[in-house]
């Protein structure tokens, strides 16, 4: 990690003994030894870099007191536990014929709206008998809206595994907030079926309409006849007295 972060000019501490931006390598290392689930992220660009601390920041703040309202402990210490969201193996060993990466869709949605791009925070845990697990939160900062776009994907042993799930959370969420769509094989075939399932909710619920309507309908004959049957019970019984009354009982 250590050889892959010194190549910045700048860098984000988010989860540290001092969160802020550096800019040496030195010094963020001093804000990360010896720290349990450190949080740090390198940038070249001294604007983003704080745009994206404010940001990370304000989720972990949103997150804590989210964690101590249902657990009454912080967020680091329930991400330590076995309760860790991971994905399923049988979903990292799917087979696909192609693999479009999520990553790259989410840098053009956010280039088509005009926001900066995503900025990934990577996370390692680790779990008893078990080796570590990735996970990543991503955060798009600077939105128009000032809405906060954040997103955190399930861990994983495979590193880029969590990092596709993140992105694919926050496009997900991207494209909800923004109405835009990407269109591509898997969305071609989900509208096909959202089609159909549109077209035989609509005949269902003409036939339901019908069905009422013809039960309607019906009602004002059945009390016509009821009314006859009685009219004809009771002339029956002034005539005759005697006769069986059951078997004019409706």
């Amino acid at each position: 990690m250590e050889e892959n972060t010194q190549r910045y000019l700048f860098y984000v501490v988010t989860k540290g003994h001092q969160p802020g931006v550096y800019s040496s390598w030195a010094e963020a290392k001093e804000q990360v030894e010896g720290f349990t689930f450190a949080e740090v992220h390198g940038f070249n660009s001294y604007e983003y870099a704080v745009l994206c601390f404010k940001s990370r920041m304000s989720s972990i703040c949103s997150e804590i007191a989210a964690t101590e309202d249902v657990f009454g402990c912080t967020w680091d210490v329930v991400s330590g536990s076995n309760g860790l969201p991971v994905i399923p193996e049988e979903e990292l060993n799917a087979e696909f014929a192609l693999v479009n990466s999520m990553e790259d869709w989410l840098v053009k949605l956010c280039h088509k709206c005009g926001i900066p791009g995503p900025c990934f925070f990577r996370q390692v845990r680790y779990l008893r008998n078990q080796g570590p697990f990735f996970g990543y939160t991503v955060v798009v900062p600077g939105f128009p809206l000032e809405l906060e776009l954040v997103a955190t994907g399930r861990y994983s042993r495979l590193e880029t595994a969590a990092r596709e799930d993140a992105a694919a959370e926050m496009l997900r969420r991207l494209e909800e907030t923004t109405g835009k769509e990407i269109r591509y094989y898997n969305h071609s075939k989900v509208k096909l079926y959202s089609d159909a399932n549109n077209a035989l909710r609509a005949r269902v619920a003409q036939l339901e309409d019908a069905y009422d309507k013809l039960r309607v309908s019906r009602k004002p004959t059945r009390s016509l006849t009821n009314l006859v049957q009685k009219s004809s019970y009771a002339n029956d019984i002034q005539t005759h007295p005697t006769r069986n009354r059951s078997a004019y009982i409706s």
